[in-house]
């Protein structure tokens, strides 16, 4: 697991691709999300606080609901192929330029990429043949 700047972790990623072939078993898995640390000290006294406030559940809510609205979070990028994970943490003032340069790598590289297939969209489709046969 490594933790690379935005433009390496983009370079990496494009070798990534490049290692991966439609045959072959090994393939790159991307996942992004909202990057929220919190430590265990910090999660404690909200707990705290929420449990010694029980009576003004709702202003104490509110109160929460407006620290979250204000916050920029940051995003958090993974690659994984094999045994190899890279990571990026892609700050909010940042994202347009990574967003971009992520999107020309996937559509440079999306016949590398393996459609996921559907089970319930197979069943339909037998099921839609079925009906299909017995009115004919």
């Amino acid at each position: 697991m490594t933790f690379l700047d935005n433009d390496l972790f983009l370079t990496q990623l494009v070798k990534l691709f490049e290692k991966t072939k439609p045959t072959s078993k090994k393939k790159v898995y991307l996942t992004m999300k909202r990057y929220t640390w919190e430590s265990l000290k910090t999660k404690k006294e909200r707990k705290e606080t929420e449990k010694s406030n029980a009576s003004d559940k709702q202003s104490v809510k509110e109160e929460l609901q407006k620290e979250v609205d204000d916050k920029e979070y940051s995003c958090l990028v993974r690659a994984v192929y094999g045994n190899f994970k890279i990571i990026t943490l892609v700050s909010p003032s940042d994202t347009d330029k990574f967003i971009t340069g992520y999107s020309n790598i996937l559509k440079v590289h999306m016949d590398s990429m393996k459609k996921k297939e559907r089970k319930k969209e197979k069943l339909k489709a037998k099921k839609i043949q079925k009906v299909k046969a017995t009115i004919a």
